[in-house]
């Protein structure tokens, strides 16, 4: 199986690079540290897998995995995270990945693990992802179940701390229908001020990333 390797922290980068191909038995298609560089190698790399770290420098690793998906249906992709907040959880899960592995609690080993099982046309996914994943499902409350794509546009906004002006002029609406989608997500939401809509933003992991488009 050939990988390539996205990953910004050179020590990781190695660590990975040595582990696929030592370890693992995997062919080394290249390796990567920011998006760009992804997906300017994306096509010449031939990569049957993408190790996709999500912090990178240039770009929001959720953005590049859909732009990854947008270019090559097919190719797996696996996750190496220590975020594993509700939102990433949910737009991986649309995303319909190969695998998550959590860098916080998971080593090494679990990632010989995760390739065998994705190279064998399975997935794998770690504990602390698909508990987080069953808790948002179960939760009718929930932003994905209680929210429209637009308020959950305008939560990312307001987590940034933009004003409703501010909103409106990053999405091309009024400031009047940016305040109408402020309040209708406070109202779903049962938040009661700005701080308490910063804070549910932030728990949520808006602060860190995007809502599906």
């Amino acid at each position: 199986m050939r990988v390539l390797i996205v990953e910004d922290q050179a020590m990781m980068r190695d660590v990975l690079r040595r582990a696929c191909e030592r370890d693992f038995g995997c062919e080394l298609a290249g390796v990567c540290a920011t998006g760009a560089e992804t997906l300017a190698q994306l096509d010449a790399a031939a990569a049957d897998l993408i190790l996709l770290d999500l912090q990178l420098p240039d770009c929001d690793g959720l953005d590049l995995l859909e732009a990854l998906r947008a270019r090559q249906p097919g190719l797996k992709i696996l996750v190496l995270s220590s975020r594993c907040d509700r939102l990433a959880v949910y737009r991986i899960d649309r995303a319909h990945i190969s695998g998550f592995i959590d860098k916080g609690s998971q080593t090494v080993e679990l990632l010989g693990s995760a390739l065998a099982a994705i190279a064998a046309g399975g997935v794998y996914f770690s504990p602390v992802f698909l508990a987080e994943r069953l808790k948002r499902r179960n939760d009718p409350t929930s932003f994905d179940k209680v929210l429209s794509d637009r308020e959950q546009t305008v939560l990312l906004c307001l987590a940034g701390c933009l004003d409703d002006r501010q909103i409106g002029l990053k999405l091309g609406i009024s400031a009047e229908t940016a305040e109408k989608h402020r309040f209708n997500l406070m109202r779903k939401l049962d938040l009661r001020s700005v701080p308490e809509i910063l804070r549910y933003a932030r728990a949520q992991g808006f602060a860190a990333g995007h809502p599906p488009s």
